[in-house]
């Protein structure tokens, strides 16, 4: 009985905690971002140093579980590995989905549509210290361009000093409206637990003098 839960642990080990630390613990930020505020966990600061390893140890702990010559279970090793790999490179398919191409296209064609009726525009950059990883700019993307009077908008992540920097485009009928909307943008990025303040407002008044 006791092989038997040895087993299991180790099956278990190898399909979720080596998949979750190979990632950075990447699904659990997604999880936290997604049930509560309280902005990044920190995992990436930790645990990304060490990931190559993890990564080495995964994969030879995936080659060796293989079914061997007779294939016996090999639909189950094919799904199991599928699911395991999805979790280990989660920070670059997030990534990935971040920079999509076809997203970006899109909200440039909105946002030239909505501009030109636009009296008033501004693109604004929001300094976020505690950004940390491909699931902070995932939650804080959202959370920009969900804001009402936002056109579009991106975030990253610094080199060098950490954290990260977020900017979006505002189209409004006034000045009054343009800082309704930053201080509205900066309250839900605030909200969902990642703290920011406004680096820099440019401005452009369409309306005639």
């Amino acid at each position: 009985m006791t092989a038997v839960r040895f087993s299991s642990l180790c099956r278990s080990s190898h399909q979720v905690l080596l998949p979750l630390l190979s990632s950075s613990c990447c699904a659990l930020q997604l999880l936290i971002n997604a049930i509560a505020g309280v902005g990044c966990a920190g995992f990436n600061t930790i645990l990304g140093p060490v990931r190559p390893i993890f990564l080495s140890v995964l994969m030879y702990a995936t080659a060796m579980s293989f079914p061997g010559p007779k294939m016996n279970g090999l639909g189950k090793w094919c799904s199991n590995t599928a699911i395991t790999f999805f979790l280990a490179l989660m920070p670059e398919l997030l990534h990935i989905w971040n920079n999509n191409s076809w997203r970006r296209l899109a909200s440039q064609v909105t946002t030239a549509t909505t501009a030109n009726d636009a009296k008033v525009g501004a693109t604004v950059e929001l300094d976020i210290p505690s950004m940390g990883c491909a699931a902070c700019i995932n939650k804080i993307d959202s959370t920009i361009t969900g804001s009402n009077g936002v056109l579009s908008g991106r975030s990253w992540l610094n080199d060098d000093p950490k954290g990260g920097r977020a900017r979006f485009d505002i189209a409004a009928n006034s000045i009054d409206d343009v800082n309704e909307i930053i201080k509205s943008v900066v309250e839900k990025v605030d909200g969902s637990g990642f703290p920011c303040r406004v680096e820099t407002v440019d401005v452009v008044d369409k309306r005639p003098v």
